[in-house]
């Protein structure tokens, strides 16, 4: 039978997790985007854009504040061992909030003079020959920003003018260079690495999950999810006999069956907590569990011992009395 691709399944903790409507999509667009940027020009004398932006920073030009480890390659480097770490498609609340905090340094580089893509400053001259780029001794000097590919640059060396095309700019926070366009999206790379980020975030947060329970821990913790406790006391009252309540038809009953799970914070994390699952990015919709003899009879138990008594008819009668 042919591999359902539209979900993925992983063992985790206690349990089997499984998602459901499709799958996140993080290592798919992540992988389109570094493909883009590897075949995008750089404008670089050697290597493509990915290359670029691989060592954005890596190597801080002389009097450059930047130590080397705060540029867009320590971001890359988070992101693809995030992806090793979950090849298995499953993603954790923990994955968004590091994601979301890649994207603040990636929207905080725009802040930051010395690591905005924007403001590499370059020197020209003020003046010279606007054909072959010549200029005399001692003119004085302006500065552009973004790229070296300056429309002088190309006068002087017979390179492309890539500041027709706004990889240079005379104005700050204004030059679209190739490595800017990589990061936060352009012609060169429509979708930009901060796009990624974000629609991921987005998918972690709105994926559904089942799950298949595995433990062997007594479940009197289930009893606080309301579909689980009204389906158990409804298969303890239709498993009644004149001696008392069949575990095993309860058990018939309740095993393998889908409970739905309220998606409020505090019941997600019980049931993560039983399942001995980290906090799963978005919403356990539904679990099942398969229940045996003596986890059946524990429960019957403490449901019963919840409510005090148990009407059975024509008298009540106290759970240790009812139990078979």
């Amino acid at each position: 039978m042919p591999k359902d691709v539209n979900k993925n399944t992983a063992n985790i903790g206690d349990a089997v997790i499984e998602t459901v409507g499709g799958v996140i999509k993080f290592k798919k667009d992540f992988e389109a985007w570094e493909k883009k940027c590897r075949g995008a020009n750089s404008g670089m004398k050697k290597g493509s854009l990915l290359y670029a932006v691989e060592n954005h920073v890596t190597s801080p030009r002389r009097g450059s504040p930047n130590d080397g480890n705060s540029g867009a390659h320590t971001m890359l480097r988070r992101i693809r061992k995030m992806l090793v770490d979950r090849a298995n498609g499953i993603f954790f609340e923990e994955d968004a909030e590091t994601l979301e905090a890649i994207v603040n340094d990636l929207e905080g580089l725009k802040d930051d003079a010395s690591l905005n893509p924007q403001n590499i400053v370059f020197s020209i001259p003020k003046k010279y020959n606007r054909q072959t780029g010549a200029y005399a001794r001692g003119v004085e000097m302006e500065k552009v920003y973004g790229h070296y590919l300056s429309t002088f640059y190309s006068k002087k060396h017979g390179t492309v003018d890539r500041q027709k095309d706004g990889w240079v700019s005379d104005k700050e926070n204004t030059a679209t260079p190739p490595i800017y366009q990589a990061l936060y999206g352009g012609d060169l790379v429509p979708v930009g690495l901060v796009d990624v980020l974000n629609k991921a975030i987005e998918d972690i947060d709105d994926q559904n999950y089942i799950a298949t329970i595995t433990t062997s821990k007594p479940a009197a913790t289930l009893q606080t999810i309301p579909d689980f406790r009204k389906r158990l006391g409804r298969a303890i009252s239709t498993s009644r006999t004149e001696e008392g309540v069949s575990a095993g038809r309860v058990m018939r009953l309740m095993s393998g069956k889908s409970f739905k799970v309220p998606p409020t914070g505090k019941a997600q994390k019980m049931l993560s907590r039983y399942m001995k699952v980290p906090d799963l990015g978005g919403t356990i919709t539904e679990f099942t569990i398969e229940l045996t003899p003596a986890k059946t009879r524990k429960l019957i138990k403490d449901y019963m011992k919840s409510n005090m008594s148990v009407k059975v008819s024509p008298v009540i009668k106290s759970w240790k009395e009812v139990l078979l």
